[in-house]
């Protein structure tokens, strides 16, 4: 379905109430205040959502600008496009609360042990635990695993035709493995060289 560009909408299914309806894009998939922190003044500081538009969202959409246009990017882009897609995948609230089932649960898992062992060192690396941790330090962790990975992986982009549409969803990034029956561990992922 068309839409006026004066009226730029989404057609949303909410899986807890089994609803289908258009709504606007600034009302979707985002939690207001997300990253908001008190300070110790009790002042609200909103500087580290101003930090991933500026440093992330703004200067990676001169990027997409340029894979849209079939135009190359340079290494410093591909470096700052990779910690785009790394953010994109541990942003999501679900990442941390995953991360803390992971670290209690991954041993009961039908995986193989060895990684899971590996999985669960990264996650006590980046300090977490079955407590849990903080979304902002488990972000910045997180990246120090994810972010080499993504620059060194091959990259293909697809654009649909006019009026064709790619289906997404409130999560941005989804690992995949095309010659797997079971889906991956969003986190060990990265490192089977079969991951798409």
């Amino acid at each position: 379905r068309v839409e006026s560009p004066q009226k730029p909408s989404l057609w949303v299914h909410d899986k807890k109430e089994d609803t289908l309806g258009r709504k606007g894009t600034k009302n979707v998939a985002k939690i207001n205040g997300y990253y908001d922190m008190k300070l110790l003044t009790g002042e609200i500081t909103t500087v580290v959502e101003s930090f991933f538009s500026k440093q992330l969202e703004v200067p990676s959409s001169l990027i997409l600008k340029k894979i849209l246009g079939y135009m190359p990017f340079d290494e410093d882009e591909r470096f700052q496009f990779s910690e785009v897609k790394n953010y994109s995948l541990v942003r999501v609230p679900n990442f941390p609360n995953y991360m803390s089932w992971f670290h209690k649960n991954g041993s009961k898992l039908n995986f193989d042990k060895t990684k899971v062992e590996l999985t669960k060192a990264k996650i006590e690396a980046a300090g977490i635990g079955e407590e849990g941790i903080s979304t902002l330090e488990l972000m910045i962790e997180m990246s120090r695993f994810f972010v080499p990975m993504i620059y060194e992986m091959n990259w293909q982009f697809f654009r649909a035709s006019k009026n064709q549409y790619f289906v997404a969803s409130d999560n941005p990034v989804i690992l995949n493995n095309p010659d797997e029956k079971q889906i991956n561990l969003s986190f060990s992922g990265w490192e089977n060289p079969g991951i798409h």
